[in-house]
């Protein structure tokens, strides 16, 4: 797996808008914020040529702008404006020959499991939804992965409720997965994701139980959880009701592999920065995810 190096201060970080439209004003703070860190900003013409409601741009351009962004040697970084919908409209991608900081999640993890094919990606905030007020927590965390990542557990903070136990044990695996509803969008394409002795991550956001449970059955029917070495859930407080979701979470006990919940990365804040691709170690006994190598170079 391709590693990208590390940014640094005077990087320049292309922000794009693969998916749905960004909220101008959220875009310019979030762009000023970056500045303030010490970087060079470029915005790529998808950020304002709204297509439809829920589209950034027409197809061509978006993926035009994103292509350009991870192929121009001049761009040291990708950072998605928001998710929304629209990267399953974009596929038909090839990994860049030389690998650089990928930035997203939400509608982003459609192009995780394409790019994460040969490089690593990181799961993480975005631009336009969350750098215009970035918590501390987040903050932190986010410039050590994608500077100087340490290889120790991913810190969970104090504010959210302690990571729970589904089924007990260790495991070791490359980190892969991320929003639930496109991770099953991926099966059956060229471009399902592979969990074959891997640790997938799973989030999910204003969703009813059961749209969970058919969205898990259907990775099950197809294998997906059962071949995965491990398995951790972000935190998701607004699946309703939560009892029912709890009860189904245990269900997936039966797999016999370490299952752990509550991990805070995905749609709630704050929000760990994961990269993808990566050997992670799972300890689901004491609730801790820790990486076993480092994500940049």
């Amino acid at each position: 797996m391709l590693k990208p190096p590390a940014l640094g201060k005077g990087d320049l970080i292309c922000v794009i808008a693969p998916a749905s439209p960004p909220e101008e004003a959220a875009l310019d703070i979030g762009c000023r914020y970056l500045k303030m860190r010490g970087f060079k900003v470029r915005k790529t013409p998808s950020n304002f040529d709204m297509f439809r409601s829920y589209l950034a741009a027409p197809d061509e351009r978006r993926k035009r702008d994103l292509l350009d962004a991870l192929c121009d040697p001049n761009v040291d970084a990708v950072f998605c404006a928001r998710g929304g919908y629209g990267c399953l409209r974009l596929l038909d991608l090839e990994p860049p020959p030389v690998p650089k900081i990928f930035l997203g999640y939400s509608d982003i993890t459609t192009l995780h499991l394409v790019l994460n094919r040969k490089m690593v990606t990181f799961h993480g905030p975005m631009v336009a939804s969350n750098f215009a007020e970035i918590d501390p927590f987040t903050e932190e965390n986010l410039w050590q992965m994608l500077t100087a990542p340490k290889l120790c557990p991913l810190p969970h903070p104090d504010e959210l409720p302690p990571p729970r136990t589904i089924y007990p044990g260790r495991c070791e695996g490359i980190l892969c997965g991320g929003n639930l509803s496109l991770v099953a969008a991926s099966l059956g394409t060229q471009y399902e994701i592979d969990t074959c002795g891997k640790i997938l991550l799973l989030e999910e956001v204003d969703e009813p139980t059961y749209k969970v449970d058919r969205m898990l059955r259907h990775l099950y029917l197809a294998g997906k959880l059962q071949k995965a070495a491990g398995i951790v859930f972000g935190y998701s407080p607004t699946i309703f009701p939560q009892e029912e979701f709890f009860q189904l979470l245990g269900e997936l006990a039966a797999l016999k592999i370490p299952i752990l919940y509550g991990l805070a990365f995905g749609h709630g804040t704050p929000k760990l920065t994961i990269p993808l691709g990566v050997l992670a170690q799972l300890n689901a006994s004491e609730g801790q995810l820790s990486l076993l190598e480092a994500p940049v170079i």
